[in-house]
């Protein structure tokens, strides 16, 4: 809502595809009725995560790939796999072995 940002840090974690950090001011942000349109957090200030050139256009032309028709044919049957393994994650609780000792879990 106009305000500037307050720093420019590296990211402490590159692995993610951020590799620089714009940080606001915890002032700026708080008494705004817009916060929920920037940020999640309740008391933390906005911080926007920047990729680099490639990593953004990369991530932009594979969106735009995922919104086809051919790429929903496609990914039909993963989808139908996904959602029987989601199931069976949450209705048996298979993350979870109910039994204690290597020789009853081993496969």
């Amino acid at each position: 809502m106009g305000h500037s940002n307050v720093s420019w840090l590296p990211n402490a974690y590159p692995n993610n595809g951020v590799v620089w950090e714009a940080r606001f001011s915890r002032q700026d942000g708080t008494p705004c009725p817009h916060r929920v349109q920037c940020t999640r957090a309740k008391k933390e200030p906005r911080i926007l995560g920047l990729q680099t050139r490639d990593q953004y256009e990369a991530l932009q032309a594979t969106r735009e790939i995922q919104i086809t028709e051919a790429f929903r044919q496609q990914y039909v049957a993963r989808a139908g796999v996904e959602s029987t393994r989601e199931q069976a994650i949450r209705r048996c609780g298979l993350r979870q072995c109910r039994y204690i000792g290597l020789a009853k879990t081993h496969l």
